[in-house]
């Protein structure tokens, strides 16, 4: 049952990034072309154009992260709890990028360019390539665990084992 927790951990965690990187991506665009957005994706006040270092920073920081948690999850457990995390992770993440993909592909005009709240979120976290990044090192690392030893049931013969 302990995979099934490990299973709700990955999935939390994809979700999280990609929404966290939605929320920073939209910080990047507003800094990048001096506005200020509250967490509505509203424009609250105009400033000077600026370079995003915080935002992206944090884009970098919060992929890195995912991919520590992942590569962690792998190495400690065995069996079904080993694979239960990354596999997780992968789908919601892999979901919510072509859920997002699909959203920010409609046509919705808004005065500011920015869909409002968390759909806004999902579709900038969703375009993200450093979402996409960690998607597929997610996935290889997720086929790296399947296909090596400590992945299969005791007493299972590989096919190079004389």
């Amino acid at each position: 049952m302990r995979w099934l927790v490990w299973a709700v951990a990955g999935a939390a965690l994809g979700a999280l990034l990609v929404l966290a990187v939605g929320v920073l991506s939209i910080q990047v665009i507003a800094q990048e072309s001096g506005a200020v957005v509250d967490l509505e994706n509203t424009i609250v006040a105009i400033d000077e154009p600026r370079l995003p270092v915080l935002p992206l920073g944090g884009i970098a920081v919060l992929s890195a992260a995912a991919l520590g948690g992942l590569w962690l999850a792998l190495r400690g457990h065995g069996g079904r709890g080993r694979i239960a995390l990354p596999a997780a992770f992968a789908l919601v993440t892999g979901t919510l990028v072509v859920v997002g993909g699909a959203s920010a592909a409609s046509p919705t005009p808004l005065p500011d360019g920015l869909t409002p709240g968390w759909r806004g979120w999902l579709e900038h976290g969703a375009m993200s390539p450093a979402v996409h990044v960690v998607l597929l090192l997610s996935l290889a690392l997720l086929v790296r665990s399947l296909r090596s030893p400590r992945a299969r049931p005791r007493g299972h013969a590989s096919a190079a084992t004389p």
